[in-house]
């Protein structure tokens, strides 16, 4: 009877231990599938939080030009990019600056070093089965999961002075990060974590 057990037991724990190894897993990389409104929170706000720390060298009322420069992608962010350009121009004409005019008075040149949308996901347990063995899928079942958005800005500012070309200011690099992270544990226990202000509902 104990010798039976002991076999039915080595039958069904090792496969299902076998299957929970195979089924650790860490991916991560750029999300350049069309952005959730969390995702599109992280964004915006990683900019903004850079910009804060950011002091303008410019007389409020001031006419200034704006240009925005980006490194090259091997993906298709120009929608991001050309987001992010507007928010900067909206950005100076907050801080008391003229956008635009025939003569303007200085040249922004704003570098965006880095500006994107980064995904970690953590994942321990049995993923979904389906097999021509198996008359039937199984699900998966998560033992634990990580799964971890993060927007990053990296941006440096140039201004000269539109007439002669002279350097006026150029204010140090900033950069900030803001990240929204969702767990799952033991397959019904779910919980998230982020600096997002206001948290997401």
């Amino acid at each position: 009877m104990m010798a039976g057990l002991r076999r039915l037991f080595r039958l069904t724990i090792v496969p299902v231990l076998a299957l929970a190894v195979l089924g650790c897993n860490m991916t991560s990389g750029l999300v350049s599938s069309p952005r959730t409104p969390t995702e599109q929170l992280l964004l915006t706000q990683s900019l903004l939080r850079s910009l804060d720390q950011i002091s303008l060298p410019l007389f409020p009322g001031a006419t200034v030009t704006i240009d925005t420069a980006w490194p090259p992608t091997h993906a298709d962010f120009g929608g991001d990019l050309t987001f992010a350009a507007s928010v900067l121009t909206s950005w100076f004409a907050q801080q008391g600056a003229v956008i635009g005019g025939a003569a303007p008075t200085y040249r922004v040149r704003v570098l965006l070093h880095a500006f994107g949308l980064e995904k970690q996901d953590v994942f321990f347990g049995i993923p979904p089965i389906q097999s021509l063995l198996i008359p039937f899928a199984l699900p998966e079942l998560t033992l634990y999961r990580n799964v971890r958005n993060r927007g990053y800005t990296r941006l440096s500012i140039e201004i000269a002075d539109a007439a002669s070309g002279r350097l006026v200011g150029a204010p140090s690099v900033a950069e900030a990060t803001v990240s929204h992270q969702r767990y799952t544990l033991l397959f019904l226990l779910s919980w998230q974590t982020t600096d997002l202000m206001p948290p997401p509902l």
